[in-house]
């Protein structure tokens, strides 16, 4: 359950910062008249992630759409990043605005969109049963993941009409940028996965830290967030006694509420932000527990192969298979989808660490020796602690593996 909130709180919470702040940059240069493109673009951006998902749940393909959505969503992202710096106002005219509000809170919101919409489909791709406990408790925690990250999006929306322009503009750059970049590394991913970048190991050595610690963009979105609600709290502190002056006492009153109201926003958004960081760090902690590796599913050969459904290994998880060689020598192995109809194959052991396993931990493959995070772009290619490749086909459904390749490799699982 706490894995499945965080997980769509997450999901929810980029757009909803994002386009906090494209609202109250809009506000800062006077382009007011411009917010009703921005609820328009979240609109189409939310019908856009309905449509993608449907398509890649009928026709798959989320390797291509992801290498080409990402690309057009980060051009977007930059081009509002060229008119945060290089525009800076009113001077840019009204077209401008509404066409970067439009497409920019559109291009937020489709770029977690899709996830979101998907992510029920991790839930039921293997359930038999749709009233078990587990089953629900995933479903409960995706939903008030979901609801958080809107009441929390709420919240720093009106947080961020009260920061000042150059700090907008500074949060601004700090979470597009991060977006940009989070984006470009799945474009690079895909590109390397697909043979269209070569697996330099220049480029390897740049791209996999960051593969492997995508949480480290979500928790620099957290820190833009928590800079948002403490400049804010801080200048409520230092703005100190409220200026009567020659006020009536109506207008006292109004101010007086305006004060009072900014203080509970102030508040609500920063319980908020403590009870997320709260529950990112209690997940953390959760995954990185000491496990035992799941119990392998035994499969035999039929006519010298072996076959896994395709259904079966297509939710992103970890799944581990054993193989009984001629000798009674259980050969693990291990299937990883790696996006769309990529698969990535190979045992339950490697080069260097033996077979002591692999597990997985949030979204990340890990090597139980040695805890290094393996890379699932290149899971069934060989080198360091990547699990030693096997060959495999897609055949009528099913991933097909020669048995004699697990013979020739029951060596490594003998003790």
């Amino acid at each position: 359950m706490l894995q499945a909130l965080v997980l769509t709180l997450s999901g929810g919470f980029e757009p909803a910062l994002a386009v906090a702040l494209l609202a109250a940059y809009l506000q800062q240069i006077g382009r007011t008249e411009s917010m009703a493109r921005v609820r328009q673009g979240v609109a189409a951006g939310v019908l856009a992630s309905l449509g993608a998902a449907a398509a890649l749940q009928w026709f798959g393909g989320r390797e291509a759409y992801e290498g080409v959505a990402f690309s057009v969503i980060s051009l977007v992202e930059v081009a509002l990043l060229a008119w945060l710096w290089v525009g800076k106002g009113k001077e840019e005219g009204r077209v401008k605005a509404d066409v970067l509000a439009l497409l920019g809170a559109m291009a937020i919101v489709l770029a977690k969109g899709v996830d979101l919409v998907l992510f029920p489909t991790r839930l039921f791709i293997q359930t038999t049963d749709y009233l078990n406990t587990e089953l629900l408790l995933k479903t409960s925690g995706g939903v008030l993941g979901v609801v958080f990250a809107l009441v929390l999006g709420l919240a720093l929306v009106r947080t961020a009409a009260l920061l000042t322009p150059r700090l907008v503009r500074g949060l601004a750059t700090a979470a597009w940028l991060s977006m940009v970049m989070r984006q470009a590394v799945v474009v690079v991913q895909v590109l390397l996965v697909n043979g269209v970048l070569p697996m330099d190991d220049t480029l390897l050595g740049i791209v996999i830290p960051l593969i492997n610690h995508q949480g480290w963009f979500f928790n620099w979105l957290l820190g833009v967030a928590a800079v948002m609600v403490l400049w804010t709290a801080v200048q409520g502190l230092r703005r100190g006694e409220l200026p009567t002056g020659d006020l009536n006492p109506a207008q006292l009153r109004k101010l007086k509420a305006a004060a009072r109201r900014e203080v509970r926003l102030v508040s609500v958004a920063g319980i908020l932000m403590i009870a997320a960081v709260s529950l990112v760090l209690t997940n953390a902690a959760y995954a990185s527990r000491t496990v035992e590796l799941s119990p392998a599913q035994p499969v035999a050969a039929v006519n010298g192969e072996v076959q896994i459904p395709v259904e079966s290994v297509s939710d992103g998880q970890l799944h581990r298979f054993g193989y009984s060689a001629a000798d009674g020598t259980e050969v693990r192995f291990i299937v990883v989808q790696k996006g769309g109809s990529s698969f990535g194959v190979g045992l339950d052991a490697c080069d260097i660490c033996g077979p002591t396993g692999y597990y997985q931990r949030g979204d990340q493959v890990i090597c139980k020796n040695c805890d290094v995070v393996i890379n699932r772009a290149t899971i069934g290619f060989r080198g360091g602690c990547n699990p030693v490749p096997l060959e495999y086909q897609l055949e009528g459904g099913s991933l097909v593996l020669p048995a004699d390749q697990l013979e020739t490799e029951k060596e490594r699982f003998q003790e």
